[in-house]
């Protein structure tokens, strides 16, 4: 199978990330506001954080995994 075939068969699957990728800045930036608006979400975000991966990574750079994944 050659390259382009790969991407003509998997094309519904990319196309699922566009609006994804699209909102992506939105998205930041809500959940950056929401924290600056408000104490207890921030805090309960960066719980959740901690929780899932030692406050390693924000929820605004995890947000970024999915298509980074899809670039490679």
């Amino acid at each position: 199978m050659r390259i382009g075939e790969v991407f003509v068969r998997w094309k519904n699957k990319f196309v699922a990330y566009s609006r994804y990728c699209a909102q992506l800045p939105a998205s930041r930036a809500l959940i950056e506001r929401y924290e600056n608006d408000n104490k207890e979400i921030k805090q309960k975000i960066a719980d959740c954080g901690y929780e899932a991966n030692h406050n390693q990574f924000r929820l605004q750079d995890l947000l970024s995994v999915p298509m980074q994944r899809v670039l490679k």
